[in-house]
């Protein structure tokens, strides 16, 4: 895998590769200024124009090291998950307790009347399965639980009624079940073994996205999931995620961000919104080590978020 960024920036900074081949990335501070976003049909490891689906698959492979290099840190080879139980199983809804190297979480998954298969909206919760499906027999989240977030339940923010009035089915797990949404909670992000420098390792919007390819692994062993229709869907952060997850999981036939903003759909080089110093500062658990680095540099910034909607093609993104 190579890197990405546009003709302009490839003049700029060209790859170094070693002996072996392997390509040498530049620290964040040897960047050039590009103002523009980074042009997607430029390859960055050689220059050469994308014109097939297989220069395309070429950049794409770009594209996907380069955010884990700068902004999202690299994930670990997924895990196979293993369910181990069910809870409170019925026509319409169940849900599945997993295990995985690393920890375990509990999916649920509601379902429409009548016969799948169905479409199905994955999404993480912010505090618990019970807080989504209140009229359900759930436990609350044994894990970790963002109190100021949870206050009022989840149910308002939740299509259920209408996705499963549509013939969509819903699936959720709690994100803290992964990677609680705080530097000083433990997680997979700490029980999990990353091989790789220590500036570039995974952030926990990595981890949840990781936790959204194992809930999507889950979601296909299940008979009632159209195996070809799993959406992925989030606000904010969780929007981040979805995006994410999507563009490296192609098993995800699409995404659903709503307000993602910086380190999601927002372009960094626009300035509006949160900058990359302010995301940092409030959530510095989020990415990885160099993206802050970018912070008052974003034209530096050698990607740019249109590049990740791009690494999703031609797969659908709202």
């Amino acid at each position: 895998d190579g890197y990405v960024a546009g003709e302009l920036l490839l003049l700029a900074c060209a790859p170094e590769p070693t002996e072996t081949g392997e390509i040498i990335y530049p620290h964040p501070d040897e960047w050039r200024e590009v103002v523009g976003p980074p042009d997607p049909f430029v390859r960055w490891s050689d220059g050469s124009t994308v014109a097939t689906q297989a220069d395309w698959a070429a950049r794409r492979a770009e594209l996907l090291t380069l955010f884990r290099y700068y902004e999202y840190g690299h994930e670990p080879v997924l895990a196979e998950p293993t369910v181990v139980g069910t809870t409170n199983p019925t026509a319409t809804s169940r849900e599945l307790s997993v295990e995985f190297e690393g920890g375990a979480f509990r999916l649920l998954i509601l379902l429409p009347d009548g016969e799948g298969p169905f479409p199905v909206l994955l999404g993480q919760n912010a505090c618990g399965n019970a807080a989504v499906a209140a009229d359900l027999p759930l436990d609350p989240p044994a894990s970790w639980v963002d109190t100021d977030q949870c206050d009022g339940g989840q149910d308002p923010y939740w299509p259920t009624s209408e996705a499963l009035s549509r013939g969509v089915a819903v699936a959720t797990f709690h994100q803290s079940d992964i990677q609680p949404d705080d530097p000083d909670e433990t997680g997979i992000l700490q029980s999990l073994d990353v091989p790789t420098e220590p500036d570039t390792a995974w952030g926990t919007i990595a981890a949840w996205s990781y936790g959204v390819s194992l809930a999507t692994t889950v979601l296909l062993s299940q008979p009632e999931i159209e195996p070809d229709k799993i959406y992925v869907w989030g606000h904010s952060r969780r929007g981040k995620v979805a995006l994410w997850a999507a563009a490296l999981d192609t098993r995800i036939a699409g995404a659903w961000a709503h307000q993602s903003g910086t380190g999601g759909a927002a372009l960094a080089r626009t300035l509006d919104g949160e900058s990359i110093d302010a995301i940092n500062l409030l959530f510095p658990h989020w990415f990885n080590e160099w993206f802050p680095l970018f912070g008052g540099r974003e034209t530096y910034f050698p990607v740019d978020q249109h590049l990740l909607i791009a690494a999703i093609a031609p797969r659908a993104v709202r």
